[in-house]
């Protein structure tokens, strides 16, 4: 996991808050603040990381492999 279930949640509402408010003046507003309100919960994936079942909901994975 590369990103926990913190930074999800945190991109979801970020997201919806795009959807409900549009492009213009009034969505850029309520897009950086919900930014703003949200950014702290980021730091929350250090502790969620080791919760049982967090890999049910990961913000992002990556694999390292190498062709043979």
């Amino acid at each position: 996991i590369h990103m926990g279930p913190m930074s999800a949640l945190n991109w979801v509402v970020y997201d919806f808050t795009h959807c409900l408010f549009g492009r213009g003046w009034l969505g850029k507003i309520a897009r950086g603040l919900t930014f703003l309100a949200l950014a702290p919960w980021r730091f929350l994936d250090a502790w969620m990381i080791r919760r049982p079942d967090v890999e049910r909901i990961p913000s992002g994975v990556y694999f390292v492999g190498r062709n043979p």
